[in-house]
Protein backbone atom coordinates (compact mmCIF):
# COMPACT_ATOMS: atom_id res chain seq x y z
CA UNK A 1 0.00 0.00 0.00
CA UNK A 2 1.27 3.48 -0.89
CA UNK A 3 0.03 7.06 -1.17
CA UNK A 4 0.13 9.84 -3.75
CA UNK A 5 -0.39 13.54 -3.12
CA UNK A 6 -0.79 15.78 -6.20
CA UNK A 7 1.67 18.65 -6.42
CA UNK A 8 -0.44 21.71 -5.67
CA UNK A 9 1.52 23.98 -8.01
CA UNK A 10 1.75 21.74 -11.07
CA UNK A 11 -1.18 19.35 -10.73
CA UNK A 12 -3.83 21.18 -8.73
CA UNK A 13 -5.85 19.66 -5.91
CA UNK A 14 -7.46 16.50 -7.23
CA UNK A 15 -7.22 13.49 -9.50
CA UNK A 16 -5.50 13.96 -12.86
CA UNK A 17 -4.67 11.57 -15.68
CA UNK A 18 -0.88 11.93 -15.41
CA UNK A 19 -1.10 10.92 -11.76
CA UNK A 20 -3.28 7.96 -12.68
CA UNK A 21 -0.69 6.84 -15.26
CA UNK A 22 2.06 7.04 -12.65
CA UNK A 23 -0.01 5.16 -10.07
CA UNK A 24 -0.80 2.47 -12.66
CA UNK A 25 2.94 1.94 -13.22
CA UNK A 26 3.24 0.99 -9.54
CA UNK A 27 1.03 -2.06 -10.26
CA UNK A 28 -1.83 -0.45 -8.35
CA UNK A 29 -5.28 -2.00 -8.70
CA UNK A 30 -7.21 0.18 -6.24
CA UNK A 31 -7.21 3.95 -5.66
CA UNK A 32 -8.95 5.47 -2.64
CA UNK A 33 -9.19 9.26 -2.77
CA UNK A 34 -9.36 11.52 0.27
CA UNK A 35 -11.02 14.94 0.14
CA UNK A 36 -11.22 14.96 -3.66
CA UNK A 37 -12.70 13.26 -6.70
CA UNK A 38 -16.39 14.16 -6.60
CA UNK A 39 -16.14 16.12 -9.87
CA UNK A 40 -13.53 13.85 -11.52
CA UNK A 41 -15.95 12.08 -13.87
CA UNK A 42 -13.53 11.73 -16.80
CA UNK A 43 -10.53 10.88 -14.62
CA UNK A 44 -12.42 8.09 -12.86
CA UNK A 45 -13.57 6.70 -16.20
CA UNK A 46 -9.93 6.75 -17.38
CA UNK A 47 -8.71 4.90 -14.28
CA UNK A 48 -11.34 2.22 -14.72
CA UNK A 49 -10.43 1.83 -18.40
CA UNK A 50 -6.89 1.08 -17.24
CA UNK A 51 -8.26 -1.72 -15.08
CA UNK A 52 -8.13 0.00 -11.69
CA UNK A 53 -10.93 0.17 -9.15
CA UNK A 54 -11.46 3.52 -7.47
CA UNK A 55 -13.28 4.59 -4.31
CA UNK A 56 -14.04 8.30 -3.91
CA UNK A 57 -14.20 9.74 -0.39
CA UNK A 58 -15.00 13.43 -0.51
CA UNK A 59 -17.09 16.11 1.18
CA UNK A 60 -17.21 18.76 -1.53
CA UNK A 61 -20.44 19.77 -3.26
CA UNK A 62 -21.68 17.43 -6.00
CA UNK A 63 -22.55 18.40 -9.54
CA UNK A 64 -25.51 16.77 -11.29
CA UNK A 65 -23.32 13.92 -12.54
CA UNK A 66 -21.02 12.09 -10.15
CA UNK A 67 -18.22 9.63 -11.07
CA UNK A 68 -19.34 6.14 -12.06
CA UNK A 69 -17.74 4.27 -9.19
CA UNK A 70 -18.03 3.86 -5.42
CA UNK A 71 -18.61 7.38 -4.09
CA UNK A 72 -18.72 8.09 -0.34
CA UNK A 73 -19.84 11.68 0.19
CA UNK A 74 -22.49 12.94 2.64
CA UNK A 75 -23.25 15.76 0.16
CA UNK A 76 -24.60 13.25 -2.38
CA UNK A 77 -28.21 14.07 -3.17
CA UNK A 78 -29.22 10.47 -2.44
CA UNK A 79 -27.20 10.17 0.78
CA UNK A 80 -29.21 9.73 3.98
CA UNK A 81 -26.26 9.98 6.38
CA UNK A 82 -27.26 12.57 9.02
CA UNK A 83 -23.96 14.46 9.33
CA UNK A 84 -23.53 16.48 6.14
CA UNK A 85 -20.68 18.55 7.59
CA UNK A 86 -17.91 15.96 7.95
CA UNK A 87 -14.48 17.19 6.88
CA UNK A 88 -12.71 15.32 4.10
CA UNK A 89 -10.65 13.44 6.67
CA UNK A 90 -13.86 12.66 8.57
CA UNK A 91 -15.37 10.94 5.53
CA UNK A 92 -12.20 8.86 5.09
CA UNK A 93 -12.28 8.03 8.82
CA UNK A 94 -15.86 6.76 8.51
CA UNK A 95 -14.74 4.40 5.74
CA UNK A 96 -11.97 3.08 7.98
CA UNK A 97 -14.42 2.70 10.87
CA UNK A 98 -16.89 0.79 8.70
CA UNK A 99 -14.22 -1.60 7.38
CA UNK A 100 -12.76 -2.19 10.86
CA UNK A 101 -16.22 -2.96 12.22
CA UNK A 102 -17.14 -5.23 9.29
CA UNK A 103 -14.04 -7.36 9.80
CA UNK A 104 -14.19 -7.23 13.61
CA UNK A 105 -10.91 -5.32 13.86
CA UNK A 106 -10.05 -3.02 16.74
CA UNK A 107 -8.00 0.15 16.94
CA UNK A 108 -9.59 2.56 14.48
CA UNK A 109 -9.97 4.96 17.41
CA UNK A 110 -6.19 5.43 17.34
CA UNK A 111 -6.70 7.56 14.23
CA UNK A 112 -8.93 10.06 16.03
CA UNK A 113 -5.97 12.34 16.84
CA UNK A 114 -5.11 12.80 13.16
CA UNK A 115 -8.79 13.12 12.27
CA UNK A 116 -9.25 15.83 14.90
CA UNK A 117 -6.38 17.85 13.44
CA UNK A 118 -7.85 17.56 9.94
CA UNK A 119 -11.37 18.41 11.10
CA UNK A 120 -10.27 21.59 12.87
CA UNK A 121 -7.90 22.58 10.05
CA UNK A 122 -10.71 22.21 7.49
CA UNK A 123 -12.80 24.79 9.38
CA UNK A 124 -15.99 22.73 9.39
CA UNK A 125 -18.68 23.19 12.03
CA UNK A 126 -17.56 21.59 15.30
CA UNK A 127 -21.04 20.29 16.12
CA UNK A 128 -22.59 16.84 16.30
CA UNK A 129 -20.27 14.07 15.15
CA UNK A 130 -17.48 16.54 14.36
CA UNK A 131 -17.53 17.66 17.98
CA UNK A 132 -17.17 14.06 19.14
CA UNK A 133 -14.25 13.48 16.74
CA UNK A 134 -12.50 16.62 17.98
CA UNK A 135 -13.24 16.03 21.66
CA UNK A 136 -11.94 12.45 21.62
CA UNK A 137 -9.05 13.36 19.32
CA UNK A 138 -7.88 16.15 21.63
CA UNK A 139 -7.68 13.68 24.50
CA UNK A 140 -5.44 11.41 22.43
CA UNK A 141 -3.31 14.34 21.24
CA UNK A 142 -2.72 15.53 24.79
CA UNK A 143 -0.76 12.43 25.77
CA UNK A 144 0.20 11.09 22.34
CA UNK A 145 3.34 8.98 22.05
CA UNK A 146 3.47 9.37 18.27
CA UNK A 147 6.87 10.82 17.31
CA UNK A 148 5.49 13.31 14.80
CA UNK A 149 2.87 14.75 17.11
CA UNK A 150 5.35 15.04 19.99
CA UNK A 151 7.83 16.83 17.70
CA UNK A 152 5.20 19.27 16.40
CA UNK A 153 4.06 20.10 19.93
CA UNK A 154 7.67 20.66 20.93
CA UNK A 155 8.49 22.97 17.99
CA UNK A 156 5.28 24.95 18.44
CA UNK A 157 5.75 25.21 22.21
CA UNK A 158 2.43 23.51 23.00
CA UNK A 159 1.87 22.00 26.44
CA UNK A 160 -1.94 21.90 26.47
CA UNK A 161 -3.51 20.79 23.18
CA UNK A 162 -6.71 22.70 22.42
CA UNK A 163 -8.71 23.43 19.29
CA UNK A 164 -6.98 26.84 19.26
CA UNK A 165 -3.47 25.35 19.31
CA UNK A 166 -4.40 22.99 16.48
CA UNK A 167 -5.98 25.73 14.36
CA UNK A 168 -3.24 28.33 14.83
CA UNK A 169 -0.09 26.37 15.70
CA UNK A 170 -0.21 22.78 14.48
CA UNK A 171 -2.34 22.99 11.32
CA UNK A 172 -0.49 25.96 9.72
CA UNK A 173 2.83 24.13 10.02
CA UNK A 174 1.43 20.98 8.41
CA UNK A 175 -0.35 23.05 5.78
CA UNK A 176 2.62 25.19 4.83
CA UNK A 177 4.79 22.36 3.53
CA UNK A 178 2.04 21.26 1.14
CA UNK A 179 1.48 24.79 -0.07
CA UNK A 180 5.13 25.66 -0.70
CA UNK A 181 7.03 22.42 -1.30
CA UNK A 182 6.05 18.75 -0.89
CA UNK A 183 3.17 17.52 1.25
CA UNK A 184 4.71 14.05 1.42
CA UNK A 185 7.10 15.44 4.03
CA UNK A 186 4.15 15.96 6.39
CA UNK A 187 3.00 12.37 5.82
CA UNK A 188 6.50 11.20 6.68
CA UNK A 189 6.30 13.15 9.93
CA UNK A 190 3.19 11.24 11.01
CA UNK A 191 4.44 7.82 9.92
CA UNK A 192 8.03 7.82 11.17
CA UNK A 193 8.97 6.04 14.41
CA UNK A 194 12.36 7.77 14.56
CA UNK A 195 12.20 10.62 17.09
CA UNK A 196 15.27 12.43 15.73
CA UNK A 197 13.88 12.32 12.20
CA UNK A 198 10.49 13.54 13.43
CA UNK A 199 12.11 16.52 15.14
CA UNK A 200 14.11 17.33 12.01
CA UNK A 201 10.94 17.30 9.90
CA UNK A 202 8.99 19.35 12.46
CA UNK A 203 11.68 22.04 12.39
CA UNK A 204 11.53 22.08 8.59
CA UNK A 205 7.75 22.50 8.72
CA UNK A 206 8.22 25.40 11.12
CA UNK A 207 10.65 27.02 8.69
CA UNK A 208 8.24 26.54 5.76
CA UNK A 209 5.45 28.10 7.79
CA UNK A 210 7.54 31.22 8.34
CA UNK A 211 8.16 31.40 4.58
CA UNK A 212 4.43 30.97 3.95
CA UNK A 213 3.64 33.86 6.30
CA UNK A 214 6.07 36.15 4.46
CA UNK A 215 4.65 35.26 1.03
CA UNK A 216 1.10 35.62 2.34
CA UNK A 217 1.82 39.13 3.65
CA UNK A 218 3.33 40.19 0.31
CA UNK A 219 0.31 38.93 -1.66
CA UNK A 220 -2.10 40.56 0.80
CA UNK A 221 -0.43 43.96 0.45
CA UNK A 222 -0.46 43.72 -3.36
CA UNK A 223 -4.11 42.67 -3.35
CA UNK A 224 -5.11 45.58 -1.10
CA UNK A 225 -3.49 48.05 -3.50
CA UNK A 226 -5.28 46.42 -6.47
CA UNK A 227 -8.62 46.60 -4.67
CA UNK A 228 -8.08 50.27 -3.83
CA UNK A 229 -7.20 51.10 -7.45
CA UNK A 230 -9.65 48.89 -9.36
CA UNK A 231 -12.76 48.30 -7.27
CA UNK A 232 -15.62 50.45 -6.07
CA UNK A 233 -16.56 48.74 -2.82
CA UNK A 234 -19.79 50.71 -2.59
CA UNK A 235 -20.91 48.96 -5.77
CA UNK A 236 -18.80 45.83 -6.36
CA UNK A 237 -20.01 42.91 -4.28
CA UNK A 238 -17.54 40.26 -5.50
CA UNK A 239 -13.77 40.78 -5.73
CA UNK A 240 -11.74 38.87 -8.33
CA UNK A 241 -8.01 39.58 -8.70
CA UNK A 242 -5.20 37.96 -10.68
CA UNK A 243 -1.43 38.24 -10.92
CA UNK A 244 1.39 36.33 -12.62
CA UNK A 245 3.54 36.75 -9.48
CA UNK A 246 1.36 35.10 -6.84
CA UNK A 247 1.88 31.62 -5.36
CA UNK A 248 -1.10 29.35 -6.01
CA UNK A 249 -0.54 27.53 -2.73
CA UNK A 250 -1.07 30.67 -0.66
CA UNK A 251 -3.82 32.67 -2.42
CA UNK A 252 -6.61 30.79 -0.63
CA UNK A 253 -5.35 31.97 2.75
CA UNK A 254 -5.09 35.54 1.49
CA UNK A 255 -8.60 35.35 0.05
CA UNK A 256 -9.86 34.39 3.52
CA UNK A 257 -8.17 37.43 5.06
CA UNK A 258 -9.71 39.71 2.43
CA UNK A 259 -13.16 38.25 3.07
CA UNK A 260 -12.70 39.03 6.77
CA UNK A 261 -11.71 42.60 5.94
CA UNK A 262 -14.29 43.45 3.25
CA UNK A 263 -17.07 40.93 3.98
CA UNK A 264 -17.68 39.93 0.39
CA UNK A 265 -16.68 36.95 -1.78
CA UNK A 266 -13.06 37.05 -2.97
CA UNK A 267 -11.33 35.02 -5.70
CA UNK A 268 -7.56 35.26 -6.20
CA UNK A 269 -6.02 33.82 -9.37
CA UNK A 270 -2.46 33.02 -10.42
CA UNK A 271 -1.70 33.62 -14.11
CA UNK A 272 0.56 31.24 -16.03
CA UNK A 273 2.42 31.75 -19.30
CA UNK A 274 -0.13 29.77 -21.34
CA UNK A 275 -2.96 32.21 -20.66
CA UNK A 276 -4.65 30.22 -17.90
CA UNK A 277 -5.32 31.24 -14.30
CA UNK A 278 -5.60 28.90 -11.34
CA UNK A 279 -6.68 29.98 -7.91
CA UNK A 280 -8.97 29.88 -4.90
CA UNK A 281 -12.05 31.67 -3.70
CA UNK A 282 -13.62 32.26 -0.31
CA UNK A 283 -17.13 33.49 0.36
CA UNK A 284 -19.57 34.76 2.97
CA UNK A 285 -22.62 33.09 4.43
CA UNK A 286 -25.52 33.45 2.02
CA UNK A 287 -23.46 33.64 -1.19
CA UNK A 288 -22.95 30.01 -2.20
CA UNK A 289 -19.67 30.17 -4.10
CA UNK A 290 -19.98 26.67 -5.56
CA UNK A 291 -23.51 27.23 -6.88
CA UNK A 292 -22.62 30.61 -8.36
CA UNK A 293 -19.53 29.20 -10.06
CA UNK A 294 -21.78 26.43 -11.39
CA UNK A 295 -23.77 29.16 -13.17
CA UNK A 296 -20.47 30.24 -14.79
CA UNK A 297 -19.41 26.71 -15.71
CA UNK A 298 -19.42 27.55 -19.44
CA UNK A 299 -16.47 29.96 -19.02
CA UNK A 300 -14.50 27.89 -16.51
CA UNK A 301 -11.94 25.21 -17.36
CA UNK A 302 -12.73 23.39 -14.12
CA UNK A 303 -13.83 24.10 -10.58
CA UNK A 304 -15.00 22.48 -7.36
CA UNK A 305 -15.60 23.25 -3.74
CA UNK A 306 -18.15 24.23 -1.11
CA UNK A 307 -20.58 27.00 -0.28
CA UNK A 308 -17.80 29.05 1.31
CA UNK A 309 -14.65 27.92 -0.53
CA UNK A 310 -13.73 26.80 -4.04
CA UNK A 311 -10.84 26.21 -6.40
CA UNK A 312 -11.00 27.02 -10.08
CA UNK A 313 -9.14 27.30 -13.37
CA UNK A 314 -10.12 29.87 -16.01
CA UNK A 315 -8.65 31.42 -19.15
CA UNK A 316 -7.24 34.86 -18.43
CA UNK A 317 -9.37 36.33 -21.20
CA UNK A 318 -12.55 35.23 -19.39
CA UNK A 319 -11.81 36.87 -16.03
CA UNK A 320 -13.69 40.11 -16.75
CA UNK A 321 -16.77 38.14 -17.76
CA UNK A 322 -16.51 36.12 -14.55
CA UNK A 323 -16.35 39.34 -12.52
CA UNK A 324 -19.40 40.77 -14.29
CA UNK A 325 -21.50 37.63 -13.93
CA UNK A 326 -20.68 36.99 -10.28
CA UNK A 327 -21.46 40.60 -9.44
CA UNK A 328 -24.78 40.31 -11.29
CA UNK A 329 -25.71 37.28 -9.18
CA UNK A 330 -24.56 39.05 -6.02
CA UNK A 331 -26.67 42.13 -6.78
CA UNK A 332 -29.78 39.95 -6.86
CA UNK A 333 -29.28 39.40 -3.13
CA UNK A 334 -30.13 41.62 -0.17
CA UNK A 335 -27.46 44.27 0.32
CA UNK A 336 -27.41 43.55 4.07
CA UNK A 337 -25.84 40.18 3.30
CA UNK A 338 -22.65 42.05 2.44
CA UNK A 339 -22.47 43.89 5.75
CA UNK A 340 -20.39 42.42 8.62
CA UNK A 341 -22.40 40.53 11.22
CA UNK A 342 -21.82 39.60 14.83
CA UNK A 343 -23.08 36.10 15.62
CA UNK A 344 -24.21 35.48 19.21
CA UNK A 345 -25.06 31.96 20.37
CA UNK A 346 -26.83 33.02 23.56
CA UNK A 347 -27.00 35.72 26.18
CA UNK A 348 -25.20 35.20 29.49
CA UNK A 349 -25.72 36.90 32.80
CA UNK A 350 -22.90 37.69 35.18
CA UNK A 351 -24.04 34.72 37.29
CA UNK A 352 -23.39 32.40 34.31
CA UNK A 353 -19.73 33.42 34.07
CA UNK A 354 -18.13 30.82 36.31
CA UNK A 355 -15.22 28.42 36.20
CA UNK A 356 -17.74 25.57 35.86
CA UNK A 357 -19.27 27.17 32.74
CA UNK A 358 -15.83 27.76 31.24
CA UNK A 359 -14.88 24.14 31.85
CA UNK A 360 -18.14 22.91 30.28
CA UNK A 361 -17.59 25.04 27.16
CA UNK A 362 -13.99 23.84 26.92
CA UNK A 363 -15.09 20.20 26.96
Amino acid sequence: MSFYIPDRLNEGYGINKDAIDYIKQLATDLIITVDCGITAVEEVKYARELGMDIIITDHHECKEIIPDTYVINPKRHDCTYPNKNLAGCGVAFKLVQALWMKYNLSGFEELLDICAIGTIADIVEITGENRIIVSQGLKKLQNSEKCGIKALKNVAGITDVTSYSIAFQIAPRINAVGRLSDARIAVELFTTTDEDKAMQIAKYLDQENRSRQKIEEEILNEALIMIQNNFDLSNDRVIVLSSPFWHVGVVGIVASRLVERFHRPVILLCEDKEGFCKGSGRSIEGFNLFENLLKCEDILVKFGGHELAAGLTIEKSKINELIERLNEYAKEMDVEMFLPKLYIDLEMTTEDITFETAEEIKN
